[in-house]
């Protein structure tokens, strides 16, 4: 017989809320970024930054609220995935430290929202077949 599934709390998803802290950090970062006074203030690349910033929390946020299940959760890993490498990759060129950090954060949140999560577990369980118990 296979696991009766129970329904999933908000709190079963720590990735997606790891996610969601560094994408919030990291906006509030790159705000500082380009409203302070510095070398990388009020340029494109802070304002792509901020932009791609607020992208990854609203995706972390919905996969942290409502984890999504079949493509849509799955395209919106992968889209917070890529958005992760992207907003480091230019947090990197910008030198802009505390908000590359920050991107590490986030990519460990999705690191673990990938292979860890409960959402993940059970979708794996259910068309795995080695996973699922054996009727004996």
């Amino acid at each position: 017989m296979a696991n009766q599934s129970q329904p999933l709390t908000h709190l079963d998803e720590p990735g997606a809320w790891l996610m969601t802290a560094g994408s919030a950090l990291g906006l509030l970062v790159a705000l500082i970024d380009y409203f302070w006074r510095g070398d990388i203030s009020h340029t494109r690349g802070v304002l792509l930054v901020i932009v791609s910033s607020a992208l990854l929390l609203g995706a972390a946020l919905l996969l942290a609220i409502r984890a999504p299940h079949g493509g849509l959760g799955a395209t919106l890993v992968a889209l917070a995935g890529l958005d992760i490498l992207a907003t480091g990759f230019a947090a990197w060129m910008l030198e802009a430290n505390w908000l590359l950090g920050l991107m590490i954060v986030a990519a460990v949140g999705w690191i673990i929202n990938v292979f860890f999560d409960a959402q993940t577990k059970s979708v794996v369980r259910k068309y795995s077949p080695r996973l699922q118990e054996s009727p004996r």
